[in-house]
């Protein structure tokens, strides 16, 4: 009765799949859409069975030829699902610096008026970074004072106000851009 996966000691991945195979998964569910595998200048490195067998920061099984030209990691730094595109690059195309928020909440149940110096978290063993966050329109938009690497729409920010006796949550909302 019951998730058969619910007394695992971590979740990874989607963690409701008891065979673990995310692709496969997917892929029976929604159908497979061929597309390409292109690096950052646009050049075709290979092609695969489906943007849902990828995600932002994705190293391993790219289905590419070796390292990039330079000897390094090549990773996925983008994925248009219109298109069927993923795109790779060096682990430095990871890094953002600016978020789009929609459907932020606000913890007080009212939104502050004007910047918010605040820390932000896009995932629960992810980095975190210094950031100024305001609402504009509905939007919530965060200016982080370092880099977070692998952030992808669709997740989920959390801004806190950090304090040694428990950190506050500030506000939450769904990544809709990360630049």
């Amino acid at each position: 009765r019951g998730l058969s996966v619910a007394d695992k000691a971590d979740s990874h991945d989607i963690c409701f799949i008891p065979s673990g195979d995310t692709r496969a998964f997917l892929g029976a569910r929604i159908g497979v859409r061929r597309g390409n595998v292109v690096d950052a200048g646009g050049a075709v490195l290979a092609e695969h069975d489906g943007v849902h067998g990828f995600t932002i920061g994705q190293r391993k099984g790219l289905g590419i030829p070796g390292p990039g030209p330079d000897g390094r990691p090549r990773y996925v730094t983008g994925i248009d699902a219109e298109s069927g595109t993923v795109h790779v690059g060096d682990r430095a195309d990871l890094e953002v610096t600016s978020l789009l928020g929609d459907a932020p909440v606000f913890t007080s149940g009212v939104a502050p008026e004007g910047p918010l110096e605040c820390a932000v978290q896009v995932r629960a063993h992810g980095g975190i970074a210094d950031a100024v966050a305001e609402l504009r329109d509905g939007t919530l938009e965060v200016s982080l004072r370092s880099p977070l690497r692998g952030v992808a729409p669709g997740q989920t920010l959390v801004l806190y106000r950090p304090d040694p006796d428990g950190d506050e949550v500030l506000a939450s909302a769904t990544i809709r851009a990360a630049h």
